[in-house]
């Protein structure tokens, strides 16, 4: 079983045919950056677990779902730098 948080930053599209660039901070103390676009776009998120369960987190996935083994679902249709 996974815990899922799902986030859903609505006020950017990124389906325009154009090269983003993004980025993802995790650090140590709970803390999340997510950048898009060289820092135009910024979200900080704080208290954020790095474990679950007792397991560390390993993966985070940008622009799709997964849920447990099977393929991914929802999945972005765009251009990623």
């Amino acid at each position: 079983s996974y815990l899922t948080i799902v986030l859903i930053l609505d006020k950017v599209r990124v389906d325009d045919g154009q090269w983003h660039y993004y980025e993802v901070r995790w650090f140590e103390k709970g803390a999340i950056d997510l950048f898009l676009d060289y820092e135009q776009y910024k979200w900080k998120f704080q208290n954020v677990t790095t474990s679950i369960m007792g397991k560390d987190v390993t993966l985070i996935y940008v622009g799709a779902s997964r849920d447990g083994n099977k393929p991914m679902a929802n999945f972005l249709t765009g251009c990623f730098k």
